[in-house]
């Protein structure tokens, strides 16, 4: 399943406390099912994320998802966040420590489903592996574990996108192995689209069809996720190639010589002249 995305918006912060004025500009039309929003931090992957979510009000454009306007600054039309069919997973869980993992699961659903939970909110609970403890407190919850329930309360409320806001960068290396391969299994048990901001280019290559790139507070380029994958075996070269290296968004570099295309840290090239490039 597909949403039908189509973004041209623009969103201007002004400089107060500790923050910096940013202007964010984002341009996408797309049929989306998994899309990572990827680049390095401060390049506005979450800013635009939260704006999907309705959280924060862009400066001016519009954003209309499957044919519903959410926002629309020439006619003022702006759909808040409790009204799109949207779940949001921050990268912190945000669990409230009062109630219980079962109850912090149900809060976004209407009181009535709060009471009774319906039976797709048990499967989820299950799905997620937090059955056995749905009436315990949320304290002393794992990294992975709390994230699962995130997972679980933006899904309980039958969204027709998910967005994902770096869920795994708080977790080790296995928790984030474990919730990886339960994210891939449910966006396609459920057949949700979904939206992921990242900054890791084995998560996006993973988990996404496409990699939305962004670059100091724009979106630069649309290109397959695969091809953020680096290569499983590094391969050395050693000789000179002629070519400009191209900057990239994860900090590497890339360098287009007769139809060949490396990519590489930018300390593994050393500059021979003007024009050529030597690895």
């Amino acid at each position: 399943m597909s949403v039908d995305l189509d973004i041209a918006l623009a969103i201007r912060l002004e400089e107060g406390g500790l923050r910096p004025s940013f202007q964010l500009d984002l341009n996408l039309k797309r049929s989306v099912r998994v899309l990572a929003f990827f680049g390095p931090s401060g390049a506005g992957k979450t800013l635009a994320l939260r704006t999907l979510a309705g959280l924060i009000r862009p400066t001016q454009g519009s954003i209309v998802v499957d044919g519903e306007t959410w926002f629309d600054s020439a006619t003022g039309r702006w759909r808040p966040a409790h009204e799109r069919r949207v779940g949001y997973v921050p990268q912190t869980s945000a669990l409230f420590p009062h109630l219980t993992l079962l109850e912090n699961v149900c809060f976004g659903l209407e009181p009535s489903a709060r009471r009774s939970p319906p039976s797709h909110v048990h499967e989820l609970m299950e799905r997620m592996g937090l059955e056995r403890l749905s009436g315990s407190s949320t304290r002393g919850l794992s990294g992975g574990e709390r994230q699962r329930v995130a997972l679980a309360r933006a899904l309980a409320r039958a969204p027709k996108l998910l967005l994902l806001d770096e869920p795994m960068s708080a977790l080790d290396e296995a928790a984030r192995g474990e919730l990886r391969v339960l994210l891939e299994e449910t966006i396609e048990d459920l057949k949700i689209s979904t939206i992921l901001v990242t900054h890791d280019a084995q998560e996006a290559a993973s988990l996404a069809d496409e990699a939305l790139l962004f670059e100091r507070g724009r979106s630069a380029h649309l290109i397959p996720a695969r091809d953020l994958q680096p290569p499983m075996d590094p391969l050395e070269i050693r000789g000179q190639i002629k070519g400009a290296p191209e900057p990239l968004p994860d900090g590497r570099v890339r360098v287009r010589f007769e139809g060949a295309t490396i990519t590489a840290d930018p300390e593994l090239l050393e500059r021979a002249t003007v024009d050529d490039t030597a690895i």
